[in-house]
């Protein structure tokens, strides 16, 4: 009796104890040129959510975000989402979704749809890393000049794989140059991002066409998606931009065109928002009030608590690993 009682109390010990958790994805796809770690292998994702489904009640992200505000969020509570609005996301994540029965949230870059030009900071990535590219280059931005070189032509078509620019420091000029034209661009305007990635195109003979694997969806795509069971569309700005670095009128414009546009596609209110960058600043957080959004996620990763507001809800980014490592809460 007192060995049972004692086994017992063991397995209570060892039981996990869970926390409310809102994943991040990105790209489904295999690759290994990843800087920022956006990607997960069509395999591991599916292995990923199935994982989760055992372990989880996965709910969409409005019942999340209405339960939170209630009080009412289960412990071992979870919600899906999707940022940007990558084609993988509707041919390859939402038919393994639909098929399991889990509900998952795409947030959308609106201005993106049915374009075929690469987000920009792909773009960036295929120019810095073609093996064809070369030599010296600049670029001007909001009058500042930065200026790079990128070495010699290679056959080496290996160029950044592997490296992780979150975790480790570049390792070579085409790294360093990479992660440094990242950090001038990420506070541009759309425009100019994609007409400074043009010129610098240019200067070093890069003529690579946009790779279909980085596609955004078509309008077609995303309007099907969100017809799907259980999946929902929703804003992520018409550009991309930044939010805390522009003003009120910026700021409104970009949260409210996306959730319109959204809204014209689904034909259902778009009150959830995902913060580019998981960037946001009080006067964001009006903003995404004043546009009547209920819920708005960041990318701060760590699980949910009872004290967070409703329009800053963290998120855990999701990578190409075992999905055990994200909820484990202990």
């Amino acid at each position: 009796m007192a060995w049972t009682l004692k086994t017992r109390l063991r397995g209570v010990l060892r039981r996990r104890v869970f926390k409310p958790v809102i994943l991040m994805y990105h790209r489904i796809v295999a690759t290994d040129l990843d800087p920022w770690e956006l990607a997960v292998s069509p395999t591991n994702f599916e292995k990923q959510v199935r994982d989760l489904a055992k372990t989880r009640r996965v709910l969409p992200l409005r019942e999340f975000a209405s339960r939170h505000i209630e009080g009412s969020l289960p412990p071992d509570a979870a919600a899906i989402t999707f940022d940007d609005g990558y084609a993988c996301n509707a041919l390859i994540a939402a038919p393994v979704l639909e098929t399991l029965g889990l509900p998952a949230t795409f947030f959308l870059v609106t201005s993106m749809l049915g374009k075929t030009d690469e987000f920009w900071n792909d773009a960036l990535e295929r120019v810095i890393f073609d093996p064809r590219a070369a030599g010296p280059a600049s670029i001007v931005v909001a009058g500042r000049d930065a200026h790079v070189d990128l070495g010699e032509q290679t056959d080496d078509y290996q160029l950044g794989r592997g490296w992780r620019a979150m975790h480790e420091p570049p390792r070579t000029a085409r790294e360093q140059a990479y992660l440094k034209l990242w950090k001038v661009l990420k506070p541009a305007s759309f425009d100019v991002q994609y007409q400074a990635i043009e010129s610098l195109a240019r200067q070093v003979g890069s003529d690579l066409a946009p790779r279909t694997s980085h596609r955004p969806m078509t309008i077609d795509e995303a309007r099907m998606l969100s017809r799907r069971s259980r999946l929902d569309i929703s804003g992520h700005t018409d550009t991309h931009v930044s939010l805390p670095l522009w003003d009120r009128h910026i700021q409104l414009k970009e949260i409210q065109k996306s959730c319109r546009t959204c809204e014209d596609l689904s034909c259902r209110p778009c009150t959830t928002f995902a913060y580019p960058y998981g960037d946001y600043s009080d006067l964001t957080i009006e903003c995404a009030k004043e546009s009547g959004l209920v819920c708005a996620v960041s990318a701060y990763p760590r699980p949910v608590a009872n004290t967070d507001l409703p329009l800053v809800l963290p998120r855990i980014m999701m990578t190409n690993e075992s999905i055990v490592r994200y909820l484990d809460a202990n």
